[in-house]
């Protein structure tokens, strides 16, 4: 059975609008489920330290992190979808502890018992 060119028109165009409803609902669940990093960067020998966070990678947060931090010895380490804490004792600056969570408050507790001595300096949780 063969369609009349009218008909194969308005199926063609539903079809059309079917589709790129599909492609617009999908990219806005897959924007939703993509994962973000944040990434913090301490120099011991400064006591310094810089951060970077929402990024698309693992690389790019680990990158800005270290170059926010600016020194040869920045220590840097990342989450994904999550939090983290740096504790440093203020003063022994080589004294100190990073942690995680899923929630600020659990990032704080891992940090601080890897640390003595040592306060909260620099907390971040990405936005997922």
């Amino acid at each position: 059975m063969l369609l009349k060119p009218t008909k194969l028109i308005q199926y063609s165009g539903v079809a059309l609008i079917v589709g790129v409803s599909f492609l617009i609902v999908n990219s806005e669940k897959t924007w939703a489920q993509r994962d973000l990093f944040a990434a913090i960067s301490y120099s011991p020998s400064k006591g310094i330290n810089g951060i970077s966070n929402d990024k698309a990678s693992q690389e790019q947060a680990v990158e800005e992190a270290k170059q926010n931090c600016g020194e040869s010895d920045c220590d840097t380490t990342w989450v994904r979808n999550g939090c983290m804490v740096l504790a440093a004792n203020i003063d022994n600056s080589k004294n100190y502890s990073f942690g995680y969570g899923r929630t600020l408050t659990s990032a704080e507790n891992d940090a601080l018992q890897g640390c003595t001595d040592c306060t909260i300096i620099r907390t971040l949780c990405t936005s997922r």
